[in-house]
């Protein structure tokens, strides 16, 4: 009898394991419903918002890329909670628990053709059809915008307090940019800590007091963002707090450093102004209808 070569074989077991899980996943919604299956699907329209912003990145043609990844899956969870809050069926919650399964494993690196299939079929599941549903990269029928709708009093007040808080993180990372400038950029040597012990010791208490600031911050913009509605405010907060975390980070540094590169603290501040402004876009987008 052949022998099977041992990379033939791992091949076919690694292939089998792989059908198998997709398999499992792809056949959830079939099993554990009970009488669930029965119930009607959802109708689009409440959710429409929600769901051509899924569509536009689920089929973006960049769709890999980091940022929108994190989008996509902080946008999936948002509808989650949503159809859980609202579905009031156990269809609607027992695909609210897919498509947290599908944000989950967006952000653990699930591949586009993975995302775009789970996303049509939970949308499929879940939703009476529509004609705006996306099913493609090259289907731009989603794109027309749903009707406008008034801001909520809550939602509102969100936005402005979210506009106080975005002026002041700007004079934040600024003053952030001039005191780390005024501060020695540290050499990549372990000698270098025990040759400038007052440029360490200046290092230490600017980073105490910058981490208590942006902890600060943190605590001033928590909120609970489930009842709110519309998607445009939901994606200024989570913008705000990307710029909040992305701050806590301009002093972290590495090894025998006691303190950040210049480049690695440019970089930190230059990221959270970009969330900074998403989060200013975001607001423009609310009250644009």
């Amino acid at each position: 009898m052949p022998r099977i070569p041992i990379r033939l074989l791992l091949a076919a077991i690694v292939g089998a394991v792989v059908l198998w899980a997709m398999g499992t996943w792809a056949s959830r919604a079939a099993m554990g419903l009970g009488g669930a299956i029965d119930d009607p699907p959802l109708s689009p329209e409440p959710y429409r918002a929600e769901m051509q912003h899924v569509d536009a990145l689920v089929f973006a043609p960049a769709s890999n890329d980091a940022e929108m990844t994190r989008d996509l899956a902080a946008s999936i969870d948002a509808l989650a909670q949503r159809v859980d809050r609202e579905g009031r069926t156990k269809l609607a919650r027992y695909f609210a628990g897919e498509l947290r399964v599908l944000a989950d494993r967006t952000r653990r690196g699930a591949d586009v053709g993975e995302r775009r299939r789970q996303w049509q079929r939970i949308r499929s599941s879940l939703f009476a059809d529509a004609s705006w549903f996306r099913m493609g990269e090259d289907d731009v029928t989603a794109t027309a915008p749903p009707a406008p709708r008034t801001l909520s009093t809550a939602e509102q007040a969100r936005l402005a307090a979210l506009e106080s808080v975005l002026a002041r993180l700007d004079q934040l990372v600024e003053r952030g940019r001039r005191d780390v400038a005024g501060l020695a950029e540290p050499e990549d040597d372990a000698l270098w800590a025990q040759q400038h012990p007052a440029e360490v010791e200046a290092w230490a208490r600017w980073e105490a007091g910058w981490l208590a600031d942006v902890r600060a911050f943190g605590a001033e913009v928590a909120r609970d963002t489930s009842r709110i509605e519309r998607v445009e405010v939901r994606y200024a907060q989570q913008s705000t707090e990307r710029a909040i975390d992305r701050l806590r980070t301009v002093p972290t540094h590495w090894g025998a450093r006691p303190a950040p590169f210049r480049r690695e603290s440019d970089e930190a501040f230059a990221d959270a102004s970009k969330q900074l402004g998403k989060a200013r876009h975001w607001i423009e987008e609310a009250r644009r209808d």
